[in-house]
């Protein structure tokens, strides 16, 4: 019977050898992988989930970069929007204002001229939280480019 026991605790040993090589292996060829193929490599993490990994000397940074690219063309989205705006109600201004003595016509104007100081505050506002998010992220970028540089 001690030989029974210690057949099993041989192959158990076996066993658990056979699995560490294979985490080792798997270890291995991700490496591998990550060394020859970073961009598909990188696709496949962040399709996954993973918005930043750290393996000792990689570090991903690249949703981050995304997101200040992002963050820079809506600005400049919000600035064209905000020019048209202008260009609009000056436009709206310099049409005489008496328009035949129509009342509804001036109603209307009016109503346009609010409409478009309205959407412009709006675009105001939208562009100040566009460049407050793209200082954060810009200060954020410049944080993880010093913690690489100190590695």
């Amino acid at each position: 019977m001690p030989g029974f026991i210690d057949a099993i605790k041989n192959n158990i040993n076996t066993i658990k050898e056979i699995f560490a090589a294979l985490r080792e292996a798997i270890l291995v060829i991700v490496l591998i992988l990550l060394l020859i193929w970073p961009a598909t490599f990188n696709g496949i993490l962040v399709k996954a989930g993973f918005t930043e990994a750290d393996f000792g000397f990689i570090k991903w940074k690249r949703q981050l970069q995304e997101l200040v690219q992002q963050t820079r063309e809506a600005n400049e989205l919000v600035n064209v929007v905000q020019e048209d705006l202008e260009t609009i109600n000056r436009e709206l201004e310099s049409t005489p204002r008496a328009l035949g003595g129509n009342e509804k016509a001036l109603e209307d104007r009016a109503a346009i001229a609010k409409r478009i100081s309205k959407t412009s505050e709006t675009a105001q506002t939208a562009r100040q939280k566009l460049a407050e998010n793209l200082k954060r992220q810009q200060a954020l970028l410049k944080e993880i480019q010093k913690a690489e540089e100190r590695r």
